[in-house]
Protein backbone atom coordinates (compact mmCIF):
# COMPACT_ATOMS: atom_id res chain seq x y z
CA UNK A 1 0.00 0.00 0.00
CA UNK A 2 1.27 3.31 -1.00
CA UNK A 3 1.92 6.28 1.34
CA UNK A 4 -1.44 8.11 -0.15
CA UNK A 5 -3.23 4.99 -0.35
CA UNK A 6 -2.84 4.93 3.60
CA UNK A 7 -3.54 8.65 3.99
CA UNK A 8 -7.14 7.85 2.13
CA UNK A 9 -7.72 4.85 4.19
CA UNK A 10 -6.96 6.95 7.58
CA UNK A 11 -9.59 9.19 6.38
CA UNK A 12 -12.86 6.68 6.97
CA UNK A 13 -10.93 5.59 10.39
CA UNK A 14 -12.07 6.80 13.88
CA UNK A 15 -9.46 8.63 16.22
CA UNK A 16 -9.16 5.02 17.86
CA UNK A 17 -8.36 3.00 14.90
CA UNK A 18 -5.75 6.03 13.81
CA UNK A 19 -3.93 5.85 16.84
CA UNK A 20 -3.70 2.05 16.57
CA UNK A 21 -2.71 2.13 13.14
CA UNK A 22 -0.19 4.43 13.89
CA UNK A 23 1.00 2.76 16.92
CA UNK A 24 1.70 0.08 15.15
CA UNK A 25 4.33 1.80 12.62
CA UNK A 26 7.81 1.35 13.16
CA UNK A 27 9.39 5.19 14.09
CA UNK A 28 11.08 5.58 10.48
CA UNK A 29 8.33 4.02 8.40
CA UNK A 30 5.91 6.69 10.53
CA UNK A 31 8.25 9.98 9.81
CA UNK A 32 8.14 9.06 6.18
CA UNK A 33 4.72 8.93 5.91
CA UNK A 34 4.36 12.36 7.52
CA UNK A 35 7.19 13.82 5.64
CA UNK A 36 5.38 12.28 2.19
CA UNK A 37 2.23 13.68 3.34
CA UNK A 38 3.73 17.06 4.15
CA UNK A 39 5.06 17.11 0.93
CA UNK A 40 1.94 16.61 -0.44
CA UNK A 41 -0.05 18.79 1.42
CA UNK A 42 1.51 22.39 1.70
CA UNK A 43 4.65 21.81 -0.48
CA UNK A 44 4.07 20.16 -3.97
CA UNK A 45 3.67 22.45 -6.71
CA UNK A 46 2.04 20.25 -8.87
CA UNK A 47 -0.90 20.11 -6.47
CA UNK A 48 -3.68 22.19 -5.65
CA UNK A 49 -3.87 23.52 -2.32
CA UNK A 50 -6.34 21.52 -0.74
CA UNK A 51 -8.00 22.22 3.09
CA UNK A 52 -9.59 19.27 3.66
CA UNK A 53 -6.38 17.56 2.54
CA UNK A 54 -4.59 19.52 5.32
CA UNK A 55 -7.37 19.11 8.10
CA UNK A 56 -7.44 15.17 7.86
CA UNK A 57 -3.39 15.35 7.90
CA UNK A 58 -4.14 17.60 11.32
CA UNK A 59 -6.35 15.00 12.19
CA UNK A 60 -3.83 11.90 11.60
CA UNK A 61 -1.12 14.82 13.46
CA UNK A 62 -3.29 14.95 16.22
CA UNK A 63 -3.79 11.08 16.85
CA UNK A 64 0.09 10.57 17.06
CA UNK A 65 1.90 10.29 20.35
CA UNK A 66 2.88 13.60 21.41
CA UNK A 67 6.72 12.28 22.08
CA UNK A 68 6.23 11.03 18.21
CA UNK A 69 4.84 13.77 17.19
CA UNK A 70 7.13 16.63 18.85
CA UNK A 71 9.99 14.74 17.40
CA UNK A 72 8.95 14.67 13.86
CA UNK A 73 8.38 18.40 14.27
CA UNK A 74 11.44 19.09 15.06
CA UNK A 75 12.92 17.35 12.31
CA UNK A 76 11.38 19.80 9.74
CA UNK A 77 12.06 23.61 9.15
CA UNK A 78 10.11 26.19 10.84
CA UNK A 79 7.33 27.21 8.29
CA UNK A 80 6.38 24.00 7.44
CA UNK A 81 5.42 23.69 11.06
CA UNK A 82 3.99 26.91 11.23
CA UNK A 83 1.71 25.34 7.50
CA UNK A 84 1.11 22.20 8.75
CA UNK A 85 -0.34 23.39 12.31
CA UNK A 86 -2.05 26.66 11.15
CA UNK A 87 -3.87 27.69 13.71
CA UNK A 88 -4.90 24.90 15.17
CA UNK A 89 -4.38 25.64 19.06
CA UNK A 90 -4.68 21.73 20.21
CA UNK A 91 -2.06 20.53 17.95
CA UNK A 92 0.84 23.88 18.68
CA UNK A 93 0.09 22.62 23.18
CA UNK A 94 0.97 19.42 21.88
CA UNK A 95 3.84 19.97 20.61
CA UNK A 96 5.34 22.95 23.53
CA UNK A 97 4.52 20.06 26.14
CA UNK A 98 6.45 18.34 24.24
CA UNK A 99 9.43 20.58 23.96
CA UNK A 100 9.18 21.55 27.49
CA UNK A 101 9.30 17.17 28.38
CA UNK A 102 12.84 17.10 26.23
CA UNK A 103 14.00 20.18 28.35
CA UNK A 104 13.97 22.34 24.78
CA UNK A 105 12.15 25.43 26.64
CA UNK A 106 13.87 28.29 24.62
CA UNK A 107 11.89 26.71 21.54
CA UNK A 108 8.94 27.25 22.70
CA UNK A 109 10.16 30.75 23.61
CA UNK A 110 11.26 31.38 20.07
CA UNK A 111 8.08 29.64 18.16
CA UNK A 112 6.07 32.11 20.50
CA UNK A 113 7.85 34.82 19.38
CA UNK A 114 7.98 34.25 15.80
CA UNK A 115 4.00 33.54 15.78
CA UNK A 116 3.41 36.29 17.52
CA UNK A 117 5.60 38.80 15.87
CA UNK A 118 6.07 37.47 12.38
CA UNK A 119 2.73 34.92 11.90
CA UNK A 120 0.00 35.62 13.75
CA UNK A 121 -0.27 38.61 16.48
CA UNK A 122 0.20 38.66 19.93
CA UNK A 123 -3.06 37.70 20.70
CA UNK A 124 -2.45 34.14 19.52
CA UNK A 125 0.54 33.85 21.75
CA UNK A 126 -1.41 34.79 24.44
CA UNK A 127 -3.97 32.34 23.85
CA UNK A 128 -1.96 29.99 23.29
CA UNK A 129 0.27 30.49 26.97
CA UNK A 130 -3.33 30.71 28.54
CA UNK A 131 -3.65 27.03 27.45
CA UNK A 132 -0.69 25.90 28.08
CA UNK A 133 -1.21 27.18 31.78
CA UNK A 134 -4.21 25.57 31.79
CA UNK A 135 -2.19 21.89 30.97
CA UNK A 136 -0.52 22.48 34.13
CA UNK A 137 -3.71 22.93 36.59
CA UNK A 138 -4.50 20.30 38.36
CA UNK A 139 -8.21 19.32 37.70
CA UNK A 140 -10.52 16.12 37.04
CA UNK A 141 -9.02 14.91 33.50
CA UNK A 142 -5.12 16.43 34.45
CA UNK A 143 -1.88 15.59 33.12
CA UNK A 144 0.76 13.50 35.36
CA UNK A 145 1.78 15.70 38.17
CA UNK A 146 5.63 15.26 37.37
CA UNK A 147 4.79 16.86 33.96
CA UNK A 148 2.67 19.69 35.13
CA UNK A 149 5.96 20.87 37.22
CA UNK A 150 7.87 20.85 34.17
CA UNK A 151 5.34 22.98 32.36
CA UNK A 152 5.00 24.85 35.35
CA UNK A 153 8.85 25.48 36.21
CA UNK A 154 8.86 26.60 32.22
CA UNK A 155 7.07 29.45 33.55
CA UNK A 156 8.83 30.57 36.36
CA UNK A 157 12.19 29.95 34.52
CA UNK A 158 11.06 31.99 31.81
CA UNK A 159 10.48 35.75 32.57
CA UNK A 160 9.51 37.05 29.32
CA UNK A 161 6.94 34.52 28.87
CA UNK A 162 5.38 35.11 32.67
CA UNK A 163 5.41 38.53 31.95
CA UNK A 164 2.58 37.78 29.48
CA UNK A 165 0.70 35.98 30.89
CA UNK A 166 0.76 38.25 34.20
CA UNK A 167 -0.07 41.40 32.56
CA UNK A 168 -3.09 39.12 30.51
CA UNK A 169 -4.52 37.93 33.38
CA UNK A 170 -3.58 41.12 36.03
CA UNK A 171 -4.22 43.81 33.25
CA UNK A 172 -1.73 46.78 32.74
CA UNK A 173 -3.24 49.07 35.12
CA UNK A 174 -1.70 46.92 38.01
CA UNK A 175 1.82 45.89 35.97
CA UNK A 176 2.73 49.29 34.41
CA UNK A 177 5.72 49.69 37.15
CA UNK A 178 8.57 47.61 37.60
CA UNK A 179 7.31 46.29 40.89
CA UNK A 180 4.65 46.35 40.81
CA UNK A 181 5.15 43.68 37.82
CA UNK A 182 7.60 41.84 40.08
CA UNK A 183 5.20 41.58 42.65
CA UNK A 184 2.37 40.08 40.55
CA UNK A 185 4.79 37.97 39.07
CA UNK A 186 6.15 36.38 42.22
CA UNK A 187 2.17 35.94 42.94
CA UNK A 188 1.22 34.04 40.68
CA UNK A 189 4.07 31.69 41.23
CA UNK A 190 3.28 31.43 44.77
CA UNK A 191 -0.60 30.59 44.27
CA UNK A 192 0.20 28.43 41.10
CA UNK A 193 1.83 26.75 43.15
CA UNK A 194 -0.37 26.42 46.28
CA UNK A 195 -3.53 25.98 44.10
CA UNK A 196 -2.10 23.02 41.96
CA UNK A 197 0.14 21.53 44.69
CA UNK A 198 3.18 21.82 42.53
CA UNK A 199 6.76 22.86 44.28
CA UNK A 200 7.40 26.49 43.94
CA UNK A 201 11.75 27.20 43.78
CA UNK A 202 12.04 29.77 45.79
CA UNK A 203 15.33 30.77 43.53
CA UNK A 204 12.65 31.18 40.72
CA UNK A 205 11.71 34.55 42.89
CA UNK A 206 11.41 38.03 40.93
CA UNK A 207 13.75 40.99 42.44
CA UNK A 208 14.25 44.33 41.33
CA UNK A 209 17.31 46.03 42.23
CA UNK A 210 18.28 49.54 40.88
CA UNK A 211 21.80 50.67 40.65
CA UNK A 212 22.75 53.94 42.63
CA UNK A 213 24.73 56.64 40.73
CA UNK A 214 27.63 58.47 42.99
Amino acid sequence: MSFIDLFDKLAKKTTCEIQRILARMPRWKLFRFFNVMRNVCIHDPSTEYDSARLEHFQRILSSCPRALLTRFLLSIDKQSIVNLLEQRDDLWIKFFVGLIILGYDSHVEQMLTHLMDDVYDVNFGVHLLLLLEKEAKKKRLCLPRELRQKIYNFFCRNWEVLVYLVQIKCGQDKTHDIYDLAREMNRWMRTFSKRNRLNFDLRNMVEVSISKLD
